[in-house]
């Protein structure tokens, strides 16, 4: 298992940041799990620090993940962060636009017996 340093979790449901971060505490993936609310959050925050992973969700106000996305792929400080979107979405477009990012897409909601597959499957590209 690949442990980084710090996560950072962007999504407008605060319950599901919630259970993410239990999750990823109970696992020990990361030293710190940063949480923002929406993509200008996320920005915001970036602007200070560079994480390892960052899990966007699709549909939050403000600025959604793949305007993150489009935001930071000319930025050299992020070209090690490995970006998975979060999304409940089965519409292959998003999958594609992901993929045209460089981003994972995958499914909600996260549970144990998969996410520890895509965590070690993000070292093994």
């Amino acid at each position: 298992m690949n442990r980084v340093k710090q996560i950072l979790l962007v999504d407008d449901s605060h319950a599901s940041n919630q259970l993410t971060k239990k999750i990823f505490e109970r696992l020990g993936f990361a030293e710190k799990i940063a949480i923002a609310t929406n993509g200008k959050d996320a920005i915001d925050m970036m602007g200070t620090m560079v994480p390892d992973v960052a899990f966007l969700d699709i549909n939050m106000p403000i600025m959604n993940g793949f305007e993150v996305l489009d935001y930071v792929k000319s930025d050299e400080r992020f070209k090690d962060t490995k970006f998975i979107v979060l999304t409940s979405s089965s519409l292959p477009e998003d999958k594609h636009k992901a993929e045209r990012f460089g981003a994972v897409l995958f499914k909600k909601p996260l549970k144990i017996s998969n996410l520890t597959s895509l965590w070690n499957g993000l070292w093994n590209d």
